[in-house]
């Protein structure tokens, strides 16, 4: 059953470096060095663009880039809930160990995080192409067959290839309060990162109640917000074309280290 096809309409945060280029119109921007530091190497920079308010799932087009890093680096879209038991979902692309990935990644504190999972190696068809993915609640309203109520999906749908997934994540108690897209870096590096840019279109959240995935900045009352977060080192992240009330859902693109 394909999830994202056809609709209408992490770490903590300490040692977290929260980057966006602008909110502003960019067309061209400027290039960035070769080299990065996020601090230990397991520390993470980010290029991101978040909406705040209760969530319960979100989705996203994001145009498949060819990265290439010594360390880390991904375009993912996440849930993330900061109050009470921190805990995430997230998918979307990773190269990672020298290749490029299709993945997917949860965690609930306590609980160990569970790390990575690689889905499948991104074919070489699928640069350039868009890939649906997104994260969802499964309640009645929407019943997922396969996975059972009150737990979460994680799902990629690339029409290129033809690679289709749904999967099912136990985090049963999950509410986050943010939804977020973006690239994530991990680490350091005097060796260039290459990450071209890259887009997400169709930005939608999930309203349980209405069983509909709504623009943001769309129609639906009460939606969450985008908040600013500080210009910095890469990877970058800006608002290509912002989003419009009852018009678009926007283009947020995400470069880094050219």
């Amino acid at each position: 059953m394909t999830f994202f096809v056809s609709h209408s309409g992490k770490a903590s945060k300490v040692a977290i470096i929260l980057i966006l280029l602008s909110l502003g119109l960019i067309a061209n921007p400027s290039p960035a060095k070769a080299w990065y530091y996020c601090g230990t190497s397991d520390a993470r920079c980010y290029g991101i663009n978040e909406w705040p308010g209760l969530q319960h799932g979100g989705y996203t087009n994001l145009s498949i880039v060819q990265m290439s890093s010594t360390n880390i680096i991904n375009n993912t879209i996440w849930n993330i809930r900061t109050s009470g038991r921190f805990a995430w979902i997230e998918v979307g692309e990773i190269f990672i160990g020298g290749e490029l990935w299709y993945y997917w990644e949860y965690e609930l504190d306590p609980n160990p995080r569970i790390g990575v999972r690689l889905l499948t190696r991104v074919p070489p068809g699928d640069i350039g192409q868009i890939a649906f993915m997104g994260t969802i609640l499964n309640t009645p309203n929407w019943s997922f067959s396969s996975c059972g109520i009150s737990t979460w999906i994680a799902g990629i749908s690339v029409p290129s290839s033809g690679y289709d997934v749904n999967i099912c994540v136990p985090l049963y108690g999950f509410s986050p309060d943010y939804l977020t897209i973006g690239q994530e870096l991990q680490g350091s590096s005097d060796t260039p990162t290459n990450a071209p840019i890259a887009s997400f279109t169709r930005n939608k959240y999930a309203d349980l109640g209405s069983n509909q995935l709504y623009d943001q900045f769309g129609i639906a009352p009460g939606e969450p917000r985008s908040i600013s977060v500080p210009q910095g080192s890469p990877p970058y992240g800006y608002w290509y074309t912002l989003p419009q009330p009852f018009q678009t859902s926007g283009d947020f693109r995400t470069y880094c280290c050219a």
